[in-house]
């Protein structure tokens, strides 16, 4: 893996990377890396769930908006604290649409 942090970051949010660089990447200690990898729509479910419980809540959000967020990694978010996290699951059509209009009532 490249030890330039643009380049690390370009290829964790280039939707073509390859599933296996992508799970790398998302242990990188690097915030800006971490959450182009949980914002990648190929992103792999074994990335998402790790990204999911992220200390980092801006990570944690673009898990949230993810178009291929998991059953797991919704389940992981519903009862975040922070209203971001619960807004970026209430728009997200990925999300089932009873969990949805959950979040909202």
């Amino acid at each position: 893996m490249d030890k330039d942090l643009g380049i690390r970051g370009a290829v964790a949010g280039n939707p073509n990377a390859p599933a296996d660089a992508l799970n790398r990447l998302a242990t990188e200690k690097g915030w800006q890396i971490r959450r182009n990898v949980a914002g990648n729509p190929n992103a792999t479910a074994k990335a998402l769930m790790l990204l999911a419980t992220d200390n980092d809540s801006n990570i944690r959000e673009a898990v949230a908006r993810n178009p291929k967020i998991t059953p797991e990694a919704i389940t992981n978010l519903l009862f975040s604290e922070e209203s971001d996290i619960r807004q970026a699951l209430s728009e997200n059509p990925a999300v089932p649409e009873h969990i949805r209009v959950g979040l909202i009532l």
